[in-house]
């Protein structure tokens, strides 16, 4: 199975959708929160970090 990750107007993705299960495509709508909440479940290491190292990390970007 293959996913697209979309960002937009409510109104657009609600189109999205419903030209999705016109074509016979499965199709999910998660906020924001929750998809970020999903990644980060699956990304844990079970690792602390400092602050400090953090932010040298996103000032390094």
């Amino acid at each position: 199975m293959s996913t697209i990750l979309l960002t937009g107007s409510k109104e657009k993705l609600q189109l999205l959708e419903k030209i999705a299960k016109e074509m016979g495509i499965s199709s999910s709508v998660v906020s924001e929160d929750l998809a970020f909440g999903l990644l980060a479940d699956k990304v844990k290491t079970g690792k602390t970090v400092s602050e400090s190292t953090i932010l040298k990390k996103l000032n390094s970007i």
